[in-house]
């Protein structure tokens, strides 16, 4: 085994935790999101709209904030080291591939419409990280 490949395969590293704990945003904010679309879709039963303006606004403003806002303040320490204060390009793809995954898996076209935009301006922000 005196390549340096064949050593690496057989030690697998997991995934950084800063991409987990984004991917686990992500999909936090998307059961949100349906939840909001169960909730207002239940209520809006019989009435005249569709129901689904809340968890579209949710969605929009979610991926608003995380496109535009670069430094987050932690509350409650203690502040994990792995864990900056400043989003970086492959957090924001993270949290656009799922968003990506969730457009994908939905049949509901507000919501699909949504998860894209949301995810496509995740994505160019990224870009723009990284050239920064």
């Amino acid at each position: 085994m005196n390549n340096t490949l064949e050593k690496v395969a057989l030690n697998p590293q997991p995934i950084p935790p800063g991409v987990a704990f984004y991917s686990d945003v992500a999909k936090a904010a998307i059961a949100r999101a349906w939840t909001l679309y169960d909730v207002q879709t239940g209520l809006a039963k019989g009435a005249d709209n569709d129901g689904d303006w809340l968890p579209v606004n949710f969605i929009h403003s979610l991926g608003d904030n995380l496109s535009m806002q670069l430094v987050y303040r932690f509350i409650h320490p203690p502040h994990p080291n792995w864990l900056g204060q400043e989003l970086q390009a492959i957090d924001l793809l993270t949290v656009s591939a799922e968003f990506k995954a969730a457009a994908a898996a939905t049949s509901v076209p507000s919501m699909r419409g949504a998860f894209r935009e949301a995810a496509q301006r995740l994505q160019q922000r990224a870009m723009q990280r990284n050239a920064e």
